[in-house]
């Protein structure tokens, strides 16, 4: 594998991290309005796929 190659897999790679970032932040926001109009934690853990315990943080 060249020098390119491997930069550019480098960059495909940290962007794939980015978007899993991003997704996840966003997650947590919408978690974060669900536990302020009072939704059951039970109910958020459900929708989100975050654990008691990061809902709890938020």
């Amino acid at each position: 594998m060249g020098e390119k190659a491997i930069y550019a897999a480098g960059i495909d790679k940290g962007e794939i991290k980015g978007r899993e970032a991003g997704k996840k932040e966003g997650i947590k926001e919408v978690a974060k309005k669900m536990k302020e109009k009072n939704i059951a934690i039970n109910v958020i853990e459900e929708i989100t796929k975050l654990t008691k315990e990061e809902i709890e943080k938020l």
